[in-house]
């Protein structure tokens, strides 16, 4: 929130000001309640578009003195009540290549990073960020991914349940606080579950001819990961999210950022 508390959009000569607040899932929310033990200000960021995404990745390396990673033109917002903006909808954005700032990580790394870096090590071919399975990957639950990730049917206990209470205000109903469940081999944390994350990449097919940035055009933005309220399957470190709009706004789609390294 304090990246974001002074940020401000210009579209058409008319200057907005950008939620520092845009999660759902909030601490006196009664539809996306607060899981018993949780601490508010460690759930993750959900709520933003991929242009608010991006947006923060410049706000972040301003306040660190680093280079920004983008050119945003804003072209389009959601507004909310009087000069206040919900989200960006719209945008044109470039990569500032070579820039030190932080920045969303390209889709062939944040699977680099869930599968923990190594391709000669075992936990490479694991199925889940941090978690091997002996259960068939598409069935709808799956107790292995309990030990790395939140998904649909542990939400409410942290283990998985054959008929999990999926209403609103339940209990654990919507994003969990980082870091409670086990890390990958890298030691990064909730790569599988909780919610998904924006990558950088346009979403296409990928072939050997596809650069490391993604397609260079594209309709959808790729997203990785799972999340609270979806099925095992989708938090797979090999899943891809398809048809996702650089829009779209939703109480389960976060993101993480990168930058590179100074050795």
């Amino acid at each position: 929130a304090s990246v974001m508390a002074s940020q401000t959009v210009t579209v058409d000569g008319t200057i907005y000001k950008l939620r520092s607040d845009p999660s759902y899932c909030t601490e006196d929310s009664e539809e996306y309640t607060l899981f018993a033990g949780d601490v508010q200000g460690k759930r993750p960021v959900e709520g933003v578009t991929w242009y608010d995404a991006v947006w923060y990745c410049n706000a972040l390396s301003e306040k660190a003195g680093l280079e920004k990673a983008y050119n945003i033109d804003v072209t389009a917002i959601k507004q909310r009540v009087g000069n206040v903006c919900d989200s960006i909808l719209e945008a044109t954005v470039t990569l500032n290549e070579g820039a030190n700032g932080y920045r969303l990580p390209t889709e062939a790394e944040w699977e680099y990073a869930a599968r923990g870096g190594a391709p000669d090590a075992e936990a490479w071919n694991y199925t889940f960020s941090g978690a091997y399975s002996s259960e068939e990957l598409y069935k709808v639950q799956n107790s292995d991914l309990d030990a790395v990730g939140w998904y649909s049917y542990n939400t409410a206990t942290g283990k998985t349940e054959i008929n999990p209470d999926l209403t609103s205000g339940s209990q654990g109903y919507g994003t969990h606080q980082v870091g409670k469940k086990a890390p990958n081999s890298l030691d990064i944390y909730d790569m599988s579950g909780n919610v998904s994350e924006w990558c950088y990449d346009w979403y296409s097919s990928i072939t050997s001819e596809t650069p490391p940035q993604g397609a260079s055009s594209g309709s959808f933005r790729v997203l990785r990961g799972g999340q609270w309220n979806a099925l095992a399957s989708y938090a797979s470190v090999s899943y891809r999210f398809s048809y996702t709009p650089p829009d779209t706004c939703h109480n389960a789609i976060g993101f993480r950022v990168v930058r590179a390294s100074s050795e």
